[in-house]
């Protein structure tokens, strides 16, 4: 359970860094999150039953506004930093709680960005041990989806992360927050990193059965194996090493 000082937040956070676990791992605990208010392509798609009130008013009104009734409505959001420009992401840091998440490696978050542009494949629902996972009650294989993708630009990989990086521009600002890398979120620490967001939180009687698989590695779409399927993977490598 939350007490009654429990922090309104906000996951501050690039593409391609595990926040959607982070956001599923938090909504497991009964937290009221909301994934990406802010990401014009969720809100535009006819399809797409995500709510557009937020996206609205930062576009007709103001983001800080939009941020406001956000966190009036819910516990918390996912925010990608390229979503807004740079003055509505500094007041955002400067005056909300954040969960800061990023990527030790940043080219490994940009590539991953990248091949999820060509595959269209951007979670990964169920992964076993080979190099199968399950979508939509379908079976794919990523080693044979990444060989047919075609080459990975190096320059765009290049531009990719450095727009990535930029999110570190804004960690001098924030004022109340706790940092955390998706690499410890994936690894054998990863109950100590999840309970230091609860403890940031205020979360307490923490379900950890609820946890673990959300975090597990069946809940992880990539590794090294796939992407050395990709057309120029050793081109890339030679180029923007080490991407792992």
């Amino acid at each position: 359970m939350m007490d009654e000082n429990r922090k309104k937040f906000v996951i501050f956070t690039h593409y391609r860094s595990g926040s959607r676990s982070l956001v599923e791992l938090l909504r497991s605990q009964s937290l009221n999150v909301f994934d990406e208010p802010f990401n014009f392509a969720h809100c535009m798609d006819a399809n797409d039953k995500m709510d557009r009130t937020f996206y609205k008013i930062s576009q007709e009104k103001s983001p800080e506004l939009a941020v406001e009734q956000l966190l009036t409505d819910y516990d918390g959001f996912k925010h990608i930093h390229l979503q807004f420009k740079k003055e509505a992401n500094e007041y955002l840091v400067q005056n909300y709680p954040i969960i800061f998440l990023c990527r030790r490696n940043i080219v490994a978050a940009a590539l991953s960005f990248l091949v999820a542009q060509k595959s269209r494949i951007w979670h990964a629902y169920k992964r076993n041990k080979s190099s199968e996972i399950f979508i939509n009650n379908k079976i794919k294989n990523l080693n044979q989806i990444y060989s047919e993708m075609g080459p990975i630009d190096p320059d765009q990989l290049l531009q990719t992360a450095s727009n990535f990086k930029k999110i570190h521009n804004y960690e001098p600002l924030m004022k109340n927050y706790i940092k955390i890398y998706y690499e410890d979120l994936y690894s054998d620490v990863w109950e100590t990193n999840c309970q230091k967001i609860f403890n940031f939180l205020g979360h307490k009687d923490i379900e950890w059965s609820k946890v673990e698989p959300i975090v597990g590695l069946d809940n992880k779409l990539n590794n090294e194996e796939h992407f050395s399927k990709i057309e120029n993977y050793k081109q890339i490598t030679q180029i923007l090493k080490p991407i792992f």
